[in-house]
């Protein structure tokens, strides 16, 4: 498949009768898991099939027996989620009665309305309430975007990419984490988190989308080359988070910075520029891995 199809979703409230305070690293994972009590709520009622096949997906059993098994990438033996999160305009700052809060979620499974079904769990929020205080929420707005078609096809010419780490990174390499992004794991991450989304929740008609082996090692080799040349990164302190599908309790770590390669990169941009909307690296799910990328247009390139 050569592309990566995301369903972008815009989210709004007002707090009522109390003030919202969210630590700095924190504001995607509360969200994260807010929602997900109040998709539970919903999909235990019985009468809400997609938001019973979102829950499932997100937190539930399902989640953990989709572990794909046999000798494939990382990226294909942990199941994708189908959502990002990405809430840290929230982060270190009070959300009063009178200061809107809004964030965004990236959906990548286009055939499930999610955003009908984060309308409905809002619906459940602004009663109940959310944080340790319960503060009732009001003026919730809930807006879905057109689809955005993310083209994987190769840019001719690319030799050069700029990538900034924008929040916390954590990319693993043998089961160590890395200090420095080296180019073919962060690489591999991008391809595995890409191709993950399309095979699990864009499969094509008559058959899965999943690339063929020959093709990830194709990319996997046209990454080896690629050189990094300068980076600026500094190591972040460690986050806790929770995880109440895994009944466990995350550190996790990483880096900020940027990061500049140089090597034949037309087949890799568009991989690693999907990753803008995917994040890339661990608990991208939780805002974690958010990437933008850039490389020189036109005569300037040559």
């Amino acid at each position: 498949m050569s592309e990566l199809v995301v369903v972008p979703i815009s989210v709004s409230f007002l707090p009522e009768g109390g003030v919202l305070r969210l630590m700095a690293g924190r504001g995607s994972d509360f969200m994260r898991r807010v929602l997900g009590r109040a998709m539970e709520e919903l999909a235990q009622r019985g009468n809400d099939a997609d938001a019973s096949v979102l829950w499932n997906m997100l937190h539930g059993p399902g989640a953990a027996e989709a572990r794909a098994t046999g000798n494939r990438p990382s990226g294909f033996r942990d199941p994708p989620r189908p959502l990002v999160f990405r809430a840290e305009s929230l982060e270190g700052t009070e959300i009063s009665p009178s200061a809107a809060g809004s964030f965004r979620i990236f959906s990548f499974y286009p055939a499930l309305a999610v955003g009908e079904v984060i309308k409905r769990a809002f619906d459940i929020l602004a009663l109940t309430g959310i944080g340790h205080q319960r503060v009732r929420l009001r003026d919730v707005s809930v807006t879905t975007g057109a689809p955005r078609r993310l083209s994987l096809a190769p840019v001719p010419g690319v030799s050069r990419m700029q990538v900034r780490f924008v929040t916390p990174t954590e990319l693993k390499s043998g089961g160590a984490t890395l200090r420095q992004p080296e180019f073919p794991v962060l690489a591999a991450r991008a391809r595995d988190r890409v191709y993950g989304l399309i095979s699990r929740f864009q499969s094509t008609e008559g058959g899965s989308a999943a690339p063929k082996p020959d093709q990830l090692r194709r990319l996997a080799d046209a990454a080896l080359p690629v050189r990094c040349v300068r980076w600026t990164i500094r190591s972040v302190v460690p986050v806790q988070v929770v995880s109440r599908d895994a009944n466990r309790t995350y550190a996790l770590h990483g880096f900020m910075g940027e990061a500049e390669y140089e090597g034949e990169l037309s087949e890799l941009a568009p991989i690693l520029k999907a990753c803008e909307w995917t994040g890339v690296g661990r608990q991208t799910v939780w805002g974690h891995g958010a990437i933008e990328v850039s490389w020189p247009v036109g005569p300037a390139a040559e």
